[in-house]
């Protein structure tokens, strides 16, 4: 689960290689689309706390240890202490837009549009599904800032034939086209865990995972419906990492799981073969609630500072 993190390349030892191999932090889809944005509308904004991560270590070329796969659940925080978070994310947004020369107006338009009209509120923790790498999937927890006065999701998780969404998409569309106003729709995946690693082999391998805040790569995005109604993306490509604990962690593997792992390596070792992938559960606890908001405080504000700028510097 906690392989969302890996943090760009390794230094190469030249400034010129160095830059050829760093990941670009943010992708941005077609440039053209945010130069001279000013002004926006708030469409969405949305903050997904990672409740559930994959993560995997070992098992490649060369490796001394085998293929394992670790499970991290993330508890601790009430709905209280996610809904303060969200909104202290979100006032700190708006500073940021500000303190860049980006106007968030009013949305009253917006919301009267017919189709936008028709959008009902999401609920406050609704789970989110997380598309991790290797075709894994993690769980969210969704929550809007109350200052905004509304849960719209139009870019969140697809759902086949969800009218919510489409409405919400549509009155997007329709307000930017004919108000000459682009909505700007944001959404933020915090992580928990830094990436798991793995040592020895066999009966003898053991997996070491750690807490670790930062904005995720995996959906960290600001999304522009522009006046012309085509929508175009920013995308965090690279994690924000804030370090420091601020979770006790607990193995949590039933010995049921552990006993079918020895049996499969003891098979294997008798009749010969793979023995497969080991599964390892652990429980992220959060025992420190302020920390662990001021790390997403940090870690967001950074994030948005990263957005803002390319905006900026695009205009």
């Amino acid at each position: 689960m906690v392989a969302a993190l890996a943090l760009g390349a390794v230094a190469l030892g030249t400034t010129e290689l160095a830059a050829k191999s760093d990941p670009v932090p943010v992708k941005i889809e077609k440039p053209q689309a945010w130069q001279g944005v000013n002004q926006v509308v708030i469409g969405q904004f949305s903050v997904v706390f990672m409740t559930k991560k994959v993560d995997y270590d070992g098992g490649g070329f060369l490796s001394t240890s085998d293929k394992a796969k670790a499970t991290g659940y993330l508890t601790g925080l009430s709905e209280a202490d996610y809904q303060k978070i969200t909104d202290a994310v979100y006032a700190d947004f708006l500073t940021q837009m500000k303190d860049h020369g980006v106007a968030v107006l009013d949305d009253a338009g917006m919301e009267a549009d017919p189709y936008f009209a028709k959008v009902k509120p999401e609920k406050s923790g609704e789970k989110a599904d997380i598309q991790l790498k290797k075709n894994d999937h993690g769980d969210g927890l969704t929550y809007w800032p109350s200052q905004l006065g509304r849960n719209t999701n139009a870019l969140l998780n697809f759902r086949i034939m969800d009218r919510n969404m489409v409405n919400a998409y549509t009155g997007e569309y329709n307000y930017a086209k004919t108000a000459k106003v682009p909505v700007l729709n944001v959404v933020y995946y915090i992580d928990f865990a830094k990436p798991a690693s793995t040592s020895g082999g066999g009966l003898l391998q053991s997996v070491k995972v750690t807490s670790g805040l930062a904005l995720s790569q995996f959906g960290s995005q600001f999304a522009l419906m522009g006046i012309d109604g085509k929508l175009t993306r920013m995308l965090l490509q690279t994690p924000i990492e804030e370090g420091g604990d601020f979770a006790t962690i607990t193995e949590t593997t039933s010995g049921l799981q552990k006993g079918m792992h020895v049996a499969n390596i003891l098979g294997a070792g008798v009749f010969g073969g793979k023995h497969g992938t080991m599964n390892t559960k652990f429980d992220y606890r959060v025992t420190d609630p302020a920390s662990y908001a001021a790390k997403t405080l940090l870690v967001t504000s950074r994030g948005s500072d990263l957005f803002i700028r390319q905006m900026e510097g695009m205009r």
